[in-house]
């Protein structure tokens, strides 16, 4: 007599994880016993071909857990180390080309054009008290035009102040 399929015996002879198998009788790919799920199975996983074989539980083809990927095959060790020693390169470049300057903090460009936005600001208010007395001795034209003069130049001193 054979012994009845579990999650468990029936994930591992497919070579998933049982919170896969889990994952789609609850949604509803996978219903009914165990037994039966193999014609399910195959209809709603049409690329997973099983595995050549499984020598105890969570070894797909010989090989220890590991990270699966989109496919559904266990990464190798190599694999794994080399994505590894990649992403310590990259933190180890991004150090270097913080410490060299080549990175600047967010707070720090934050706190910039914070001051930035109020030395404008101050400077344009500043327009004001300038042109006033000019402006209520003249008529209006002239007042728009030296008003406008005025905007043109603080702004201009302020572009010249970020070149240098």
């Amino acid at each position: 007599m054979t012994e009845p399929l579990t999650i468990s015996s029936w994930a591992r002879s497919r070579g998933v994880p049982r919170s896969t198998i889990r994952k789609a009788v609850r949604v509803g790919r996978l219903s009914g016993p165990p037994s039966g799920w193999d014609f399910q199975w195959r209809a709603s996983h049409p690329d997973w071909t099983p595995p050549a074989s499984t020598n105890g539980p969570g070894r797909a083809n010989g090989t220890a857990h590991g990270r699966r990927s989109g496919n559904g095959h266990v990464a190798s060790r190599a694999t794994s180390e080399a994505k590894l020693a990649a992403v310590r390169a990259e933190r180890e470049q991004f150090r270097l080309e913080r410490e060299r300057g080549e990175w600047l903090r967010r707070s720090d460009v934050e706190r910039e054009a914070f001051s930035e936005g109020v030395r404008l600001r101050d400077a344009i208010l500043g327009v004001v008290p300038r042109v006033i007395p000019i402006i209520c001795n003249s008529s209006e034209a002239e007042g728009y035009r030296l008003l406008d003069e005025e905007l043109r130049a603080t702004l201009a001193g302020l572009c010249e102040k970020e070149a240098t």
